[in-house]
């Protein structure tokens, strides 16, 4: 596997952060004063400030400029204080579901913070998001209007809105606290239809646990990885940057000995994202220094990922935003253009229960066939320049082939 010090030659700055954040692993080295503002722009972009703020509090030797050590203690102790008052509307938020017998999971950040990670104020977030199945979307938003949360914009709670949504509005309380529902992990049209029913798969092997010493539903430790890899490659791309690889090395530390390795790849094969899950854990393993793809090796499961496409992936940490959208992605990983044809089609010729309800016009009213070429113009209009510029935007071709790589097997 090529180091990482020469795939990083020409940005300093981001490879000195992931030293910082893994000082065991890496050879620890003197930071130049002019280095520590971009480190800390990176650092912020990616969301892992408090974690770098504890990291460094834990090891000698690391000197820091006065004004950076002051910059950094006042965001950890803020992000601890509201990561506090999150966990207290959390448990009412969770109490209030299981009083009502709905089955609620609490995703990412709600659920690392408290249970995976050493000390909550080590991770980051910036609101609670928590899934529920798609049948009791209106009881759960009942029940967070009577906690006080109003949200934040309107939504067609609709088939469509089912199959290529993954989560409603987002809520927000008095207090400053911020819920986003989840009936799904990803849009469904960001790769095809297989992300439908991804969502289902995972609330439906969560199992009855505790959080925060409150009953809830809780994703198994295969689910929790597959989750981070879905979120990190299907969903955004590589622009989050280099939080969810810190995910899931806690994820690893704290589960180390009870996760089902042969599970974790008969799912990613199931839901055909295999090679993203042995890219991102062989990335975690690059970026943290830990050592997943050694004990999968143990257990019989290796993957060798071609360094070209490490060295893709990592470029795409970089960027503040991936350079290609869903469009790119869904035209070059399924057989060129041909490859968008099926999912537009089912974006455009919704049911005839979903045009009723989306146009007000009566379903057996021969006006509802008036409203698909309405559909299809509005489509266009708001999707086509992405389509246009994802398709035929002149990028590297080696990224093209990465991403053929990444969602094409």
């Amino acid at each position: 596997m090529i180091p990482l010090s020469h795939i990083f030659e020409d940005d300093n700055s981001l490879f000195e952060l992931i030293q910082l954040l893994s000082p065991d692993y890496f050879r620890r080295e003197s930071i130049p004063n002019d280095h520590w503002p971009q480190i800390i722009s990176y650092a912020d972009r990616m969301r892992v400030i408090p974690l770098l703020f504890y990291t460094l509090k834990q090891y000698d030797g690391i000197e820091l400029p006065t004004e950076i050590y002051r910059t950094l203690m006042t965001r950890y102790l803020a992000n601890g204080g509201r990561n506090l008052m999150l966990s207290s509307e959390l448990k009412k938020i969770l109490n209030a579901f299981d009083q009502n017998d709905i089955q609620v999971v609490p995703l990412k950040g709600a659920y690392l913070a408290y249970a995976v990670y050493e000390r909550s104020s080590m991770r980051q977030m910036l609101d609670l998001d928590l899934m529920v199945k798609w049948e009791d979307m209106p009881k759960a938003i009942t029940i967070l209007e009577t906690l006080g949360y109003m949200a934040t914009g309107t939504f067609h709670w609709d088939e469509e809105c089912r199959r290529f949504d993954h989560h409603g509005p987002g809520y927000r309380h008095p207090s400053g606290s911020m819920v986003e529902l989840h009936w799904n992990i990803i849009d469904a049209h960001s790769m095809g239809e297989r992300e439908i029913a991804i969502g289902e798969i995972f609330i439906n092997r969560a199992r009855p646990g505790l959080l925060l010493e409150t009953k809830t539903y809780l994703l198994t430790p295969e689910d929790l990885i597959l989750h981070s890899v879905v979120h990190q490659t299907l969903h955004h791309t590589f622009h989050l940057g280099i939080r969810e690889f810190y995910d899931i090395k806690q994820i690893y530390v704290k589960f180390k000995d009870s996760i089902d390795w042969g599970l974790l790849i008969s799912s990613a094969k199931e839901l055909k994202i295999e090679r993203p899950v042995m890219l991102i854990l062989t990335l975690t393993d690059l970026i943290t220094g830990s050592d997943i793809t050694k004990k999968m090796s143990r257990e019989g499961f290796t993957y060798e990922i071609p360094d070209q496409y490490l060295i893709s992936a990592l470029g795409e940490i970089e960027l503040e935003k991936s350079a290609y959208g869903v469009s790119f992605r869904l035209s070059h990983s399924k057989k060129g253009i041909l490859g968008l044809i099926y999912p537009t089609l089912n974006r455009v010729f919704l049911s005839r229960k979903s045009m009723q309800m989306k146009y007000q016009v009566p379903s057996d009213s021969f006006r509802i066939y008036l409203c698909y070429p309405h559909r299809l113009f509005y489509l266009i209009w708001q999707f086509g320049p992405n389509l246009i510029n994802g398709y035929f935007s002149h990028h590297e071709d080696g990224n093209k082939h990465f991403w053929k790589w990444l969602y094409g097997g």
